[in-house]
């Protein structure tokens, strides 16, 4: 439908119009028709249709320009611009078959002396209803039982004609339509949740001061919110001079547009009689939404390099102006390429909503280097005017919300609870509480890092500020009741907020069990006060230490073992720690010195074990990873743990971030994620899927690892699954002469299948493949619905595209004889300039009617049941079969 459809109201009400029809499902040679359409209201008060289709084109573009003649001459002409086609039109079946039935409602049933005879019409689409009496049983199923006998006896007229008598016989106004509505306005409510209905209201004397007409025809919006509220607005369509409906004659067409849901259509129509009275009514896609908030969904257009893209689109109402943003997700070689990653991100829409698939298209978006992964403005859409997004960006995490973690460490002898608030890129907030001994450093750790697993930040950060009172570090009547005093604000209320609130009662388990926090300093053990303070005086005689001293000093009491030699500004360690009284970790963790001389800890869990079984296990990993630091140095021994951490699920192999270590200064060696960044899939399957790099041989190689962390490129077996696609290639004659298109399908034997990856894999430029010529076709049109029905017949597991590629090609007489492309010709096939040349005797275009033109060819003209359909050419009056779609007999 065009933005602005032209229409004609004949002087019996009926209204003229033009549509593009397209077609419909994915048959061969289908064909987009131009139709007139009459849209009218029976004497019943039935809405009803018309059609005549006047053209049919083999393309969008040839049936908009000859919709646009038909409606040009209908604007300058009305209906004689139409010619025959206007009785033609008139002559035509009305597109909703209608049937008639009666009814007694309620059914027949005991204590039951009354009821209402109906008189039902069912259609395609919706069925109206015509009260014809009610009262007493008996009298009401005498008068079913005579109109019956007219439908019976008369036909459609009669019985209607007899229906019509018993309803005003009963107390039916004459005159009313048998099907007129007796619950006033027509509404629609649209996907959205507005209504939409039109009334005859009285006018705003203020407004039309000049005007004697006291009513008018106006159009109504509501919208329910999701508080409660109600947003609303209205527009005059025409002016009244009483309140009868029966004057507003455009009133019928509104509503039956309505009654069909078509409320664009509706809008259209009356901003047209609008305009004809001299009413601001606003072009249907000017009108402001009553929703303020932006929509949002995913379009093609033209990227950055000129090259198709998919867009992700946000869209708004300013005022009576539509406005957009968008943003390119990626670029691809087609639209059709473009097309499986726009199915992939409607579905996550559809099903996870709009963040979550924002924050897929912000991660395509950055991984095709078309959004900044550093950027200071944190948004994906940029428009600075526009209404504010309804989801968080993954950027706007990083940079805003702050995280938190909590750990336990040893220095000195003594251990601590360690708890860090991070935000941003590089920002965070420390507290280092001391504890009477590890294991109640341990499980303090355990306790509160559990309660912020489950979403239970409050009560760990509530469970932190005891420990610190108990500790003494905490002062429990201080004036900033916060438990941290930089970064973003918190989203926790402290004990002390809670106090000062007089809001003293938190949850301390998963129950209902609340316990009431004493306003008073609580008594502090003096063992706590002994250990903070020795803690205090340890760390403030090594605090003017610099480098290594400090580091040697600082750890010189602990059990932790830094690897030697020691370094000036980040060391590192490699620990058999219990995580909890059920649990021992094998870890690798990172040390530096904070600010007043604390000590900074990161760790990274790379494997747990039993404690009373797995603890052996655990050291001889541990002897493991310090061999190869012995041997190969720190960034052998981090990838061999980086490795580990992810055979054993502690470290995302899809992570964005490619870092072992997320806090304190630059690490001293660069992890297997940074040094293959870039590169094709770098997080392999640790368990032996092969990994595709891109290598100037023409060998495919994988990578692979030794037991102390060294790295061996080695040749990558052909794929069990491999990836495939279809090509159409030109072809010409050995004299140059364009015969048409040829349909390859490219196999890559290297490269795997992942039916869970969306769009093409990452592959090199010189990824070797091979071709099948598996049909001909007159033009690209064609081979692009061939190449659609083609994938309707394929059965992952069972029916692959290369196995059904070869059972096409003999069926289309062609060799299957895979080929590969060497010297020119594959140069020109990298460079899209490669046309094929044939013989024009084995050039066979495909046709789709091949066994049944053969059958008519000796059998005779004969009727198939599965061709139901015809067209209609405009130069003849003859039908046509069309062509049925593809048939393969396999």
């Amino acid at each position: 439908m065009v933005d602005n459809p032209t229409r004609h109201i004949d002087e019996d009400d009926s209204i003229y119009a033009a549509e593009i029809v397209p077609p419909e499902g994915d048959t061969y040679g289908a064909k987009y028709h131009v139709d007139l359409v009459r849209a009218s209201v029976d004497d019943y008060g039935l809405g009803r249709e018309q059609r005549l289709t006047v053209g049919q084109y083999g393309s969008w573009m040839e049936a908009e320009e000859h919709l646009h003649e038909v409606e040009d001459g209908l604007a300058e002409k009305g209906l004689a611009a139409l010619g025959e086609d206007v009785q033609r039109l008139r002559e035509q079946p009305f597109e909703e078959e209608v049937f008639y039935m009666t009814a007694v409602y309620p059914p027949d049933v005991e204590d039951s002396d009354r009821a209402a005879a109906n008189l039902l019409a069912v259609g395609e689409t919706s069925i109206s209803t015509a009260r014809l009496a009610a009262g007493e049983r008996d009298s009401v199923e005498a008068v079913v039982e005579r109109v019956d006998v007219a439908f019976a006896e008369n036909g459609r007229e009669g019985g209607l004609a007899a229906a019509r008598q018993e309803a005003d016989l009963n107390g039916t106004p004459p005159a009313t339509p048998l099907f007129a509505p007796d619950d006033g306005a027509v509404r629609h409510v649209d996907g959205g949740g507005t209504a939409h209905w039109f009334a005859v209201v009285e006018r705003d004397v203020r407004e039309n001061a000049l005007d004697a007409n006291a009513y008018e025809l106006r159009y109504f919006r509501s919208l329910e919110m999701e508080d409660g509220s109600q947003r609303s607005d209205s527009y005059p369509v025409m002016p009244l001079p009483d309140d009868d409906p029966g004057s507003a004659w455009p009133l019928r067409g509104l509503e039956m547009y309505l009654r069909k849901g078509d409320v664009y259509m509706a809008q259209q129509f009356a901003h047209d009689v609008a305009d004809a009275y001299g009413q601001g009514f606003p072009e249907p896609l000017e009108l402001p939404a009553l929703d303020p908030r932006p929509e949002y969904y995913f379009g093609y257009g033209v990227g950055p390099s000129n090259s198709p893209s998919l867009e992700a689109v946000k869209t708004w109402m300013d005022g009576a102006e539509r406005r957009f943003d968008t943003l390119t997700v990626g670029e691809y070689g087609m639209y059709d390429e473009a097309a499986v990653d726009e199915r992939e991100l409607e579905q996550v829409m559809d099903e996870k909503g709009i963040e979550a698939v924002m924050n897929l298209a912000e991660h395509m978006a950055v991984a095709g280097g078309y959004l900044d992964p550093q950027r200071d403005d944190p948004r994906i859409f940029f428009e600075d005017d526009a209404p504010p997004d309804m989801f968080m960006t993954e950027r706007q995490r990083e940079l805003n919300l702050p995280s938190y973690g909590l750990g336990a460490v040893s220095a000195n002898g003594d251990s601590f609870l360690d708890v860090v608030k991070s935000w941003g890129e590089a920002s965070y907030e420390r507290l280092v509480i001391p504890q009477p001994d590890w294991e109640t450093a341990q499980a303090n750790a355990d306790v509160a890092g559990e309660m912020v697993e489950a979403g239970r930040l409050q009560d760990a950060m509530r469970l932190v500020e005891l420990a610190g009172i108990e500790a003494g570090i905490i002062d429990p009547e201080r004036d900033d009741p916060r438990l941290f005093t930089q970064g973003p604000p918190d989203p926790f209320t402290t004990i002390r907020q809670a106090e000062l609130a007089q809001e003293t009662e938190i949850a301390v388990n998963d129950g209902f069990d609340t316990e009431e926090f004493d306003v008073e300093p609580p008594g502090y053990p003096a063992l706590y006060r002994e250990f903070a303070e020795a803690a205090e005086r340890e760390r403030e005689a090594n605090a003017d230490l610099e480098g290594a001293g400090w580091f040697e000093a600082t750890f010189a009491k602990s059990e932790t073992e830094l690897l030697q030699p020691v370094n000036d500004t980040v060391n590192y360690a490699v620990v058999v720690q219990e995580a909890d009284p059920w649990t021992v970790e094998l870890a690798v963790e990172k040390y530096w010195k904070e600010p007043g001389g604390y000590v900074g800890v990161d760790s990274l869990t790379l494997h747990t074990y039993d404690p009373d079984t797995g603890r052996e296990q655990a050291e001889q990993e541990r002897e493991a990873l310090l061999e190869v630091y012995d041997e190969r140095g720190l960034e052998a021994m981090m990838h061999k743990a980086e490795l580990t951490a992810m055979q054993n699920d502690w470290l995302d192999g899809d992570r964005a971030d490619p870092r072992l270590f997320k806090q304190g200064p630059p690490d001293r060696f660069e992890t297997l994620a940074q040094r293959l960044e870039g590169e094709v899939n770098p997080y392999w399957n640790t368990d032996g899927e092969s990994v595709p790099l891109p290598e100037p041989q023409d060998y495919v190689y994988r990578v692979e690892f030794d037991n102390v962390g060294g790295m061996d490129f080695v040749p990558r077996e052909a794929a069990e699954h491999p990836y495939w696609r279809m090509e159409t290639l030109p072809v010409s004659d050995p004299d140059g002469e364009p015969l048409g298109h040829a349909m390859h399908m490219v196999v890559y034997p290297n490269v795997e299948h992942d039916p869970e990856r969306v769009g093409t894999p990452a592959m090199a430029e010189d990824e070797p493949f091979r071709l099948l010529e598996m049909a001909h076709f007159e033009t690209t049109e064609a081979a692009d619905k061939f190449g659609k029905e083609f994938n309707g017949y394929l059965m992952p597991g069972l029916l692959e595209g290369p196995e059904l590629a070869e059972e096409v090609a003999r069926l289309e007489g062609l060799p299957v004889a895979w080929k590969t492309l060497e010297g020119d010709d594959l140069t020109a096939y990298q460079n899209l300039t490669l046309t094929l040349t044939r013989d024009p005797a084995d050039w066979h275009p495909y046709n789709p009617n091949a066994e049944r033109d053969a059958r008519i060819e000796v059998e005779g003209l004969y009727t198939d049941p599965i061709q139901q359909f015809t067209r209609l050419d405009e130069d003849e009056d003859e039908p046509k079969v069309e062509p049925v779609s593809l048939d393969f007999d396999l």
